[in-house]
């Protein structure tokens, strides 16, 4: 039976981030060919062929605007909760405070799957957050949630410590 791995994001144009994922679900699936990896994202990206990048058919890519293609604010976690209750990973990868929310809030809503999230998060400083839509509420939601993260990734210390600073 194959184990299945989640890997969310907005979506994968051109940039580090999007570099990095396609690196990561590569790496997996070569190292574990059992695995089965879903990349979920928010968007699709306009002038990035997915398919020339990934090495096995093992991982997809599932889009939002697929799913549910009325725009609906905060729908997004909705998406997210669905995917896991239907294909039920093992562990969620996250990139940025938006996805990383809606894999927590998963996490704790199936609380009894026991699902590991990992959240990347290399742009978190109150500058950057500031400039968000519905910057205090993310705020809140990241000093609310981000403690139910198993395992939380950033570039360097002065990240750690500002990102520290909000979930405290």
């Amino acid at each position: 039976m194959k184990e299945t791995l989640f890997i969310v994001y907005y979506d994968l144009g051109l940039g580090g981030v999007q570099r990095k994922v396609v690196e990561i679900a590569n790496y997996l699936v070569k190292k574990k060919p059992s695995l089965s990896i879903f990349i979920l994202l928010r968007k699709k990206s306009i002038g990035f062929s997915f398919s020339g990048e990934v090495i096995s058919d093992s991982i997809k890519v599932v889009y939002f605007e697929d799913w549910l293609k009325l725009r609906i604010p905060f729908f997004f976690p909705v998406f997210v909760l669905y995917e896991t209750l239907v294909l039920k990973p093992f562990a969620i990868i996250t990139f940025s405070n938006s996805p990383s929310l809606s894999a927590i809030w998963s996490k704790l809503i199936l609380f009894w799957r026991g699902i590991v999230v990992i959240v990347n998060e290399d742009r978190y400083v109150p500058q950057e957050v500031a400039k968000y839509k519905f910057a205090p509420l993310r705020r809140i939601l990241i000093k609310l949630f981000y403690r139910f993260a198993d395992q939380i990734f950033t570039l360097n210390h002065r990240l750690a410590s500002d990102l520290a600073r909000a979930a405290s």
